[in-house]
């Protein structure tokens, strides 16, 4: 997206108005994403924990012990 604002040159004044606004919002875009980021690989949200934690409970069940290896592992403290 940076590249493609990056390369249109905006010749009306109202054009370069708006080609202004929209970088800047992208990059309002990308700081609050880069903000996210690390919320995102710290942990779990709780209810996607939960679901991992009991797999198909009731009359068919499967262990959880898949998801607490590999990838997801630092996920269960």
């Amino acid at each position: 997206m940076y590249r493609a604002l990056q390369s249109y040159e905006p010749t009306a004044e109202s054009h370069k108005t708006y080609h202004a606004k929209a970088a800047a919002h992208l990059d309002e875009v990308v700081a609050e994403r880069r903000a996210r980021l690390p919320l995102a690989q710290s942990s779990l949200p709780t209810l996607l924990r939960l679901s991992l934690d009991r797999p198909f409970s009731g009359e068919l069940s499967v262990s959880p012990a898949p998801y607490k290896e590999g990838a997801l592992a630092r996920f269960w403290g």
